[in-house]
């Protein structure tokens, strides 16, 4: 597994706002503690790329709070 450095875009970016998520998009996610969806568990020590609808779900489970920071890719 290799490790993302702390200092990526996602952690750059402004904290999300869950109202402008774009579904068919894919992001760079930062999280701010661990999070099970599903059978992934994501820890807050990488960058998580995901797509939109995954992130909404994240935030539904978990609250914005859970994400330190969101960017779309590109």
């Amino acid at each position: 597994m290799t490790k993302t450095p702390m200092t990526s875009a996602a952690q750059a970016a402004a904290p999300i706002d869950p109202a402008m998520i774009d579904t068919a998009a894919e992001y760079d996610v930062l999280l701010t503690r661990p999070v099970t969806i599903g059978a992934a568990y994501l820890l807050p020590l990488h960058d998580h790329t995901m797509t939109g609808a995954f992130l909404a779900l994240l935030i539904k489970e978990y609250g914005a709070d859970a994400v330190h920071s969101a960017a779309v890719r590109g």
